[in-house]
């Protein structure tokens, strides 16, 4: 998922909000 993020637009805007999404996800573990 990530690599396709980095060779799209729209991902490169998204990665910040996936990031943030995958921070809580951890933190709700």
């Amino acid at each position: 998922m990530l690599a396709q993020a980095r060779e799209t637009p729209a991902g490169l805007k998204a990665l910040p909000g996936v990031l943030v999404f995958e921070a809580k996800f951890d933190g709700y573990r």
